[in-house]
């Protein structure tokens, strides 16, 4: 029985998504319309995950993921695992709008969107980010969700039904 559950816990470590180890993240605080207190987001801008800071932790000069519900999208998109939510009896999105498609990914993994406040009346060169907020207070980034959609050869073609 052991044997078993070590097997599982293998297969579900090896279908999971996890920060790069060698790209050197940035942390940035965000304040959001559903928060009190501003956020810590860590981002590693090459792979494009912006994450909660508490989702990630550093060992050395590696990084490794922490426990927290904003991996879900990514596990499952990782995984092949969302093709289960892309089914004729749901409200689907238009596959080929990307951001439409990470709307629906991030509810159908429970979560809910938060927005940037946009604090800076002077102006400022990127737009307000949305965010995957879950339960536990974690965020990812729709731009992560799309990001990782973008580089999944074929991705309208696996989830249109004819």
């Amino acid at each position: 029985m052991k044997f078993i559950i070590i097997i599982i816990i293998f297969f579900s470590s090896i279908f999971s998504y996890s920060p790069p180890e060698s790209e050197k993240p940035f942390v940035e605080t965000y304040k959001l319309s559903e928060f009190p207190e501003r956020q810590n987001i860590i981002k590693f801008m090459k792979a494009g995950l912006i994450i909660s800071s508490h989702c990630v932790s550093q060992k050395n000069k590696k990084y490794s993921r922490r426990e927290c519900d904003a991996w879900k999208p990514m596990d499952i998109l990782e995984s092949g695992k969302y093709k289960k939510y892309f089914t004729p009896n749901k409200v689907l999105p238009d596959t080929r709008n990307i951001r439409l498609v990470s709307f629906f990914i991030c509810q159908q993994t429970g979560g809910n969107i938060a927005s940037e406040v946009s604090e800076f009346s002077a102006g400022r060169d990127a737009e307000p980010m949305d965010f995957c907020q879950f339960p536990d207070k974690s965020l990812l980034s729709l731009l992560s969700i799309e990001k990782f959609v973008q580089g999944i050869p074929n991705f309208s073609k696996t989830v249109t039904f004819d």
